[in-house]
């Protein structure tokens, strides 16, 4: 993920327009006026700020543009869509997006330190920062990021709303991935269940894991190597939801409900993290390389 001297080097070479390769959202935003010699802590928040267009303004309507504007003394972040504004808590808000340390912000070559930084209203649309700084680091390191295929991923939800399924649903979970294997056998597939209303958003870290909701709804992931065995074991887990066997249970039913039928299939396979790395370079154009070309002559 490069920062911002790439684009440095393309500016000074002369581009009018650069496409550029994994970066950081902040640099794409902050290079231009850092190389105008404008301050380096006020146009990378800058970038940060306006990083994700309108979700820096009220109301955040999609696709709308908003502009940031570096000053001497601070920057500006005003909506372009006249049904917009930036207000203090819009764009102090999206400072905070994506952010494990609401004070500092680490990027290629340093990091932007937001202690001392403060909102202001200019009018009602337009809110001006100050006190950002940029702290240089003594190494340049960038981000190195990649992803593996996994499989073919396929998707099935069924809800439960009888008390004593509920009370079961690892039970259920159990009695489905048996089925599965039972069925499909050994081999390189897996299953993931999220339970929404439990614990699907924090796991294990979730502290009112045992507390009772009247509903809940399971997501279940089938990967596999192809799409034809996904949707065999996505199916399996649809059937599954339906019969499975627990504690309490009367009825021949499973007790879940299908709000969907068929089986989803997201747009693309399942992927994990195979490299999530921070690499030391001597130089910042050591990872990457500039290249010009005349269009349309």
């Amino acid at each position: 993920m490069i920062g911002v001297e790439p684009y440095l080097e393309a500016l000074d070479a002369g581009a009018d327009v650069i496409i550029a390769g994994r970066s950081c959202d902040d640099a794409l935003f902050a290079a231009y006026p850092i190389w105008k010699g404008m301050d380096w802590g006020y146009s990378l928040h800058m970038g940060k700020c306006i990083e994700c267009g309108p979700l820096v303004a009220d109301p955040p309507l999609q696709r709308e543009s908003v502009m940031g504007t570096v000053l001497d003394d601070g920057f500006l972040v005003e909506p372009m869509h006249p049904g917009m504004r930036c207000t203090v808590a819009s764009v102090a808000g999206h400072t905070l997006y994506e952010r494990m340390d609401p004070y500092t912000q680490a990027g290629p070559g340093g990091e932007l330190d937001l202690t001392e930084v403060s909102y202001a209203p200019v009018d009602s649309r337009i809110v001006k920062v100050i006190g950002s700084t940029w702290v240089p680091a003594n190494e340049y390191r960038v981000k190195v990021e990649g992803s593996g295929r996994v499989g073919a991923c396929r998707m099935i939800i069924f809800a439960l709303r009888d008390p004593e399924a509920i009370a079961h649903v690892d039970d259920i979970i159990a009695d489905i991935r048996s089925e599965v294997c039972r069925v499909v056998g050994d081999g390189d597939w897996q299953i993931h269940f999220s339970v929404f209303g439990r614990d699907a958003i924090l796991g294990a870290r979730e502290p009112k894991r045992r507390a009772v909701a009247h509903e809940i709804a399971v997501l279940a992931e089938a990967i596999a190597g192809d799409e034809a065995q996904a949707i065999q074991i996505a199916k399996l887990i649809k059937y599954g939801s339906l019969r499975a066997h627990y504690g309490g249970r009367f009825g021949k039913g499973g007790g879940a409900a299908l709000p969907h039928d068929e089986v989803l299939s997201p747009q693309q396979d399942s992927y994990r993290w195979t490299i999530d790395h921070l690499v030391t370079l001597t130089d910042p154009m050591e990872c990457c390389r500039v290249e010009m070309d005349e269009v349309g002559r």
